[in-house]
């Protein structure tokens, strides 16, 4: 349960990290600055994935679902710098592997050994 406490811990300094990178949307922000937003959500990403997926019990809905929204946001940067023209190509390579991530994300099913209220 600490573990899981620390990691928590964790997970909530990267999330006001990239709070600080987020608010330099919309002013001249250099490539160099985007990519590390890209990393900071994948990695917020990767934290929350490893915390729903620790879940014994049931699956953590709200993990899996903070896990997708980071992991798209990296995305959606990712292809704006790909459109751009500003990443080169073992930076494509990353955008096939997010783009997969998201996807298993979308994927994971409410609860672990019960069915939902909506099947």
């Amino acid at each position: 349960m600490r573990r899981r406490a620390r990691l928590r811990q964790l997970v909530n300094n990267v999330v006001r990290r990239a709070d600080l990178l987020k608010g330099t949307v919309g002013q001249h922000v250099t490539v160099d600055l985007r990519r590390s937003l890209v990393i900071s959500y994948m990695g917020l990403g990767d934290a929350y994935t490893t915390l729903a997926a620790n879940n014994n019990i049931t699956v953590n809905t709200e993990d899996w679902s903070a896990a997708h929204d980071y992991y798209q946001r990296a995305l959606d940067i990712f292809q704006d710098l790909r459109r751009a023209g500003a990443i080169d190509a073992e930076e494509i390579a990353e955008i096939d592997k997010l783009a997969a991530k998201v996807a298993e994300c979308a994927k994971k099913p409410p609860t672990r050994g019960r069915q939902s209220a909506n099947s």
